[in-house]
């Protein structure tokens, strides 16, 4: 259906909007404290347990199923190869895409799939890539599998036409280096999932708390020009829009 990236800071309602999507949801939780916004009963899982997802039929959409992908192993070693943080970063990336998989090919009863936050999940897929770095550390060859991994995750996700997919992901300011203008970015490891990821989503919005309330900028400002629709006619968007993915979803057209 379709592919929503939010952006924004902390506590400006990332995570809670997940809340607002129409149907059953799926969170791949890489924020050992993300699944605290999400107002539905939840349902935990371990990494690896998507088949027992699939096979819910008292799946509703007040429900949502959290699959924890945490490490929190300490490194050991100076050797990529051995490092237990690594070693359990490349375990959680491997059960992480057998999970998708199984979600966005037998998992009927679901609608929606998130994962929570691009930041954790970047993590995760440097250090399976690195785990194999050995002795020496990564090379930029290295750096290069990891963004592509990241890339090729989410353009996996993207290509079934019965799935929403939403990414949550933090933001960082840098400076760019031919312009040396402020810009802001997904917040990421490495730069290059910063600067392509955008390109990936349908629609890109960032997250804020307004005058009380929690909602989307969806026009380009002046540090984050990534913003944009390309399913709806970004001149009929309000600059900023109430948090509901219900209400967003009824007005883009099916892809």
């Amino acid at each position: 259906m379709s592919s929503i990236l939010i952006l924004g800071q902390s506590g400006t309602g990332k995570t809670r909007s997940l809340t607002t999507l129409p149907g059953t949801l799926v969170v791949s939780e890489f924020d050992p404290s993300g699944e605290r916004s999400i107002r539905r009963s939840l349902r935990y899982f371990e990494p690896g347990d998507a088949d027992q997802i699939a096979e819910l039929d008292d799946f509703t959409d007040k429900d949502a199923a959290v699959i924890r992908y945490l490490s929190i192993a300490k490194i050991v070693t100076k050797d990529y190869k051995l490092d237990a943080k690594y070693l359990n970063h490349k375990r959680m990336l491997d059960l992480y895409i057998l999970d998708t998989n199984v979600l966005i090919t037998k998992a009927d009863n679901i609608q929606n799939i998130a994962c929570d936050p691009l930041t954790g999940l970047s993590k995760v897929a440097k250090g399976a890539i690195f785990a194999g770095a050995g002795t020496k550390g990564p090379t930029f060859r290295d750096w290069d599998l990891f963004a592509e991994k990241v890339l090729e995750i989410c353009e996996v996700c993207q290509g079934y036409e019965s799935k929403n997919f939403i990414m949550t992901a933090h933001l960082q300011t840098e400076k760019d280096a031919i312009t040396e203008a402020i810009i802001q970015t997904p917040y990421a490891e490495g730069q290059k999932i910063s600067r392509t990821i955008m390109q990936a989503f349908d629609v890109v919005y960032l997250a804020v708390y307004r005058d009380g309330q929690y909602v989307w900028r969806t026009k380009p400002t002046e540090t984050l020009q990534s913003i944009r629709n390309r399913l709806i006619d970004g001149d009929d968007v309000p600059d900023y829009i109430p948090q509901n993915f219900t209400d967003l979803l009824s007005v883009m057209p099916k892809k």
